[in-house]
Order: structure tokens, then C-alpha cells, then sequence
């Protein structure tokens, strides 16, 4: 009995410490750019049943990387306004999502994944302004992923 538990301990150690997460400063509101539409992109709490949905995810903007969003992050883009397609992964699952960003607005788009088998878990969604500031509010910037 025992050695079954302990080859479990291991196990799960050895899951957990698998990612390094970096974390810069806390969110603080963000003002708007005149020219440019300003996007805070975040990653909600992965489920608790779901360890690949904690490691981090890799997004981008009009085929361009922006980084990795780690669990419970988020960073902040300044792009061009207009219709922009935004895509994040989470295992074999591409998370695609057109927005049409305005200038001068400062927009929220939330990725989040509880299970990485099925997109009907995953998603990588728009945000009013109010919902998108409340969760971001206890985040920090994600500035890398090893």
C-alpha cells in the first residue's frame, strides 16, 4: 500500500514542477491611446482537473506571437484598430476569434481552458469593459514562460 502512494507522491510532484512561471507587476487600469486600440488580453483560473490547462498559453494577433499567457495573467497590446483575428493554443486546440478593435477603447479578450480534449471548454472570448476589469484586477503581468 505504501509504495503505490509514494510512486503517486512522485508522480505529482513531478507534474508540478514541470513549468516556471515569470510574473511582472499587478494590473493597474490602463488608459486608452488615441490612435490605437488598447487590448488587455488575460487567462482565467484553469479547473482544477485540468494540470495541461495550467501550462502556459501560447497567443497571437494576425498570425503575429505576442507571448505566453500563464495561469492567472494578462498583458496589454496597443495595436491598430480595425478587424483583428486573435488566436490562442491550449494542447492540440486552436482557439480562434476575430474582434473589431476601436481606437481610443480599451477592449478585454479572456482565454480561458478548464479541459484541453474539446473546445466546448476552451475558449478565447470578448469581455465587457466592466466583467474584464474585475477579473484582471487581482492578476499579474505575464512577461515569459520557460
Amino acid at each position: 500500500m505504501i509504495k503505490p502512494l509514494c510512486i503517486a507522491a512522485l508522480v505529482g510532484l513531478s507534474l508540478t514542477g514541470c513549468a516556471t512561471f515569470e510574473y511582472g507587476t499587478p494590473y493597474a487600469p490602463v488608459q486608452a491611446v488615441p490612435d490605437k486600440a488598447t487590448v488587455v488580453v488575460y487567462r482565467a483560473k484553469a479547473g482544477f482537473l485540468a494540470p495541461l490547462g495550467k501550462a502556459p498559453m501560447p497567443f497571437e494577433v494576425d498570425g503575429v506571437a505576442q507571448g505566453a499567457l500563464n495561469p492567472d495573467s494578462f498583458r496589454t497590446l496597443h495595436l491598430a484598430p480595425g478587424d483583428r483575428l486573435f488566436n490562442a493554443r491550449s494542447g492540440v486546440i486552436d482557439l480562434r476569434r476575430r474582434a473589431d478593435l476601436v481606437a481610443g477603447a480599451v477592449q478585454f479578450v479572456r482565454g480561458s481552458c478548464y479541459y484541453v480534449l474539446t473546445e466546448a471548454f476552451c475558449k478565447l472570448e470578448p469581455v465587457e469593459a466592466s466583467v474584464g476589469q474585475a477579473e484582471v484586477a487581482g492578476l499579474r503581468e505575464s512577461v515569459g514562460s520557460r
